[in-house]
């Protein structure tokens, strides 16, 4: 299911899709988040009856692995997965990230994938990620990360198949492990009146590459300590030192402001793409917050049944003005020819 945070289904959105699963739903709201309704709805295209899961599952139950969210945990959701011999399990709060399959080993894949993709549109000039062509470029990415090794991997990494709660606490250990590491390398930090050359070793290992103009200004404080320009050949190397300096503090700001540019015109175009989809046509949902793929080809083929019938209407209407005007100027071909003859006599 893709959700769009608006208020209608227009038609410009579902435009030139590709070939649509049949269990695909759309949905909408006000904050693009599911909700009771939407939630139930994918629930039983997914798990009701006739569907792929049911098919497959004949008699035997099925397991459905959810998080805490309201829209899962309520009375007609978890109604609907008994009725249907589906067993609702909740992850306990805030272990998702842990847990959950999909955050576990899919996601990674999937989010290099989807960078991957826009950036090809990017080089290829077709920029912008709207409603519009969104299902496209996820359509691309699904196959990429949605493999059967992925989804494997992340109920072995989650510990849920085969059943092995010791490899969560594993994982814990050695992230903590890690984050330890983390922050001892972090606490690494340069004084700015300390010299160069009064660092040990491993101090100059541990420093961090300056992502900011007051941390590069530091690291190059600690390296002019070491050559004051007191001699030719040091002024030389501090002269040049600065310069390089210099250099890149304004290539530092200059991409900082670069990066706001890019944002500006980012937030411009967006606001030019909603101004466009204003006057679009609107599909309409009988009050629902979902769309089936089924609707959406019905409606398209209705569209184009509609654009039939006007041009068979205008065609229509063409010929009948074709018939008037020919008759017209039968009618004067006519009078004409009578009065040519009543002058001959």
């Amino acid at each position: 299911m893709i959700i769009f945070k608006a208020k209608d289904f227009r038609e410009e959105w579902f435009e030139d899709l590709p070939d649509l699963p049949q269990n695909l739903l759309f949905g909408k709201s006000p904050n693009g988040w599911t909700d009771r309704k939407i939630s139930l709805r994918w629930l039983e295209v997914n798990f009701g009856a006739g569907s792929i899961t049911a098919d497959k599952a004949g008699v035997r139950y099925r397991i459905l692995i959810f998080d805490g969210h309201n829209s899962h945990v309520n009375i007609s959701f978890l109604e609907y997965c008994i009725n249907n011999k589906v067993i609702p399990i909740c992850l306990p709060p805030h272990t998702s990230h842990r847990l959950q399959p999909l955050n576990v080993s899919v996601f990674s894949t999937y989010k290099h994938a989807y960078r991957t993709e826009l950036q090809e549109r990017f080089e290829s000039h077709d920029r912008g990620v709207g409603k519009h062509n969104f299902y496209q470029i996820i359509s691309k990415v699904r196959p990429i990360a949605l493999t059967p090794e992925n989804i494997r991997s992340g109920f072995w990494y989650a510990g849920i198949i085969p059943s092995n709660g010791t490899i969560i606490l594993d994982h814990l250990r050695n992230e903590q492990n890690a984050k330890d590491e983390r922050i001892s390398h972090n606490n690494t930090t340069i004084s700015p009146t300390r010299k160069l050359s009064d660092l040990e070793i491993s101090e100059v290992f541990n420093i961090h590459t300056p992502q900011k103009p007051h941390q590069l200004t530091n690291q190059a404080n600690t390296i002019l300590q070491d050559m004051p320009p007191s001699s030719p050949s040091n002024w030389h190397h501090h002269h040049l030192t600065k310069r390089i300096i210099h250099c890149a503090e304004q290539e530092m700001v200059d991409n900082s402001m670069k990066q706001q540019r890019i944002e500006s015109l980012e937030k411009e175009l967006h606001d030019l793409r909603n101004k466009k989809k204003q006057s679009r046509k609107i599909i309409p949902d009988h009050g629902a917050s979902f769309l089936s793929r089924d609707e959406i080809v019905e409606f398209f083929e209705q569209q184009e049944a509609e654009k039939s019938r006007k041009r068979k209407r205008d065609i229509e209407g063409w010929r009948k003005k074709q018939d008037i005007l020919m008759a017209k100027i039968n009618n004067q071909t006519n009078k004409r020819k009578k009065v040519c003859e009543l002058e001959e006599r």
